[in-house]
């Protein structure tokens, strides 16, 4: 009798062990796919929590083929979370893990709707300059000061782009595929001007004047910022140009010191200052005067035979 109990107990406590072991060492597993066409959807979140806690969630990634899979888990219920870029997000509010079973989930996500703001669509573009056409060429203020032979012109400068040649080396007369140099338009902060340049008649035949040509830009590298060249296919805020636009803009000032600049060259002396205005409303100046270095020779006696050259200008940007 004795005997009979002492086995009794034995076996109860066995059968008790495997129980507790069933009871925390369960497996839940599944696969994700897409509701559209079947597929795995690889790296989706899958998130379980304890259905009646707000405990640490387990979370893990789905492999390459769309599985996941938790182990040791505690029989029960649990709220089930899958996510993915691009998806809708599942929730199921109660997963049954239990005692002795793997439980298996096969889940599919739906493709998600993302709905974007309100997009609107000005008629220009910061500023008031029309907005950047395809055929547009920028010219930088380093390529205009780098580039030799080039006498700080992003006239001259244009010349070196496919379909721009320059008629003759003494001016920054331009043709663009062809046409006349006299249709192209020059514009200089987002307004049309006739010709910006000094000696229209350099290089003319019988010395007459070019409309839209000249030796010599009237403004100095000290103020010149980013050009564009524009050669075909030209926004409407360009009017009626033909052959061609260079847009031209001026370059603001220091606002945070006073710089002043003296230059000397084949060109011109130029003499610049910049600086702020009002730091308070972060507003500066730019003034730049120049006068032509031929024509400061010729007053000094210098002989240039027939030809007299002589220019100044003064250029402010506020």
């Amino acid at each position: 009798m004795k005997y009979t109990s002492t086995f009794c107990r034995s076996s109860v406590l066995i059968f008790l062990f495997f129980v507790s072991t069933q009871i925390s060492a369960q497996t839940l597993r599944g696969i994700v796919r897409a509701a559209s066409n079947f597929q795995p959807i690889t790296g989706a979140t899958v998130s379980i929590y304890p259905s009646k806690s707000e405990a640490t969630p387990l979370a893990v990634a789905t492999s390459p083929e769309g599985e996941f899979e938790f182990e040791n888990l505690r029989a029960g219920y649990y709220r089930c979370e899958v996510s993915a870029i691009g998806f809708e997000t599942v929730y199921l509010t109660e997963t049954q893990v239990e005692a002795g079973k793997e439980h298996v989930l096969e889940i599919e996500l739906r493709s998600s709707n993302t709905e974007l703001p309100e997009v609107t669509i000005a008629t220009s573009a910061p500023g008031g300059r029309p907005l950047q056409p395809m055929s547009e060429i920028p010219l930088t203020r380093d390529q205009t000061l780098r580039f030799p032979a080039m006498f700080f012109d992003p006239g001259r400068l244009a010349a070196a782009f496919p379909g721009v040649s320059q008629v003759d080396d003494g001016t920054n007369m331009m043709s663009i595929r062809g046409n006349s140099p006299a249709m192209v338009r020059w514009r200089i902060e987002g307004l049309d001007i006739v010709n910006p340049n000094h000696l229209p008649n350099a290089g003319t035949f019988s010395d007459a004047p070019a409309g839209a040509s000249g030796g010599v830009l009237m403004f100095s590298a000290q103020m010149l910022d980013n050009s564009s060249l524009l050669t075909g296919a030209f926004p409407a805020g360009y009017g009626d140009a033909v052959a061609g636009v260079m847009d031209m803009n001026l370059r603001t000032g220091n606002k945070r010191e006073h710089e002043f600049t003296a230059q000397a060259g084949l060109i011109g002396l130029d003499l610049a200052a910049e600086g702020p205005l009002s730091k308070k409303h972060n507003s500066s100046y730019l003034v730049n005067y120049r006068y032509s270095t031929v024509g400061l020779l010729g007053e000094l006696g210098v002989s240039f035979g027939d030809e007299q050259i002589n220019f100044q200008d003064l250029s402010v940007n506020l």
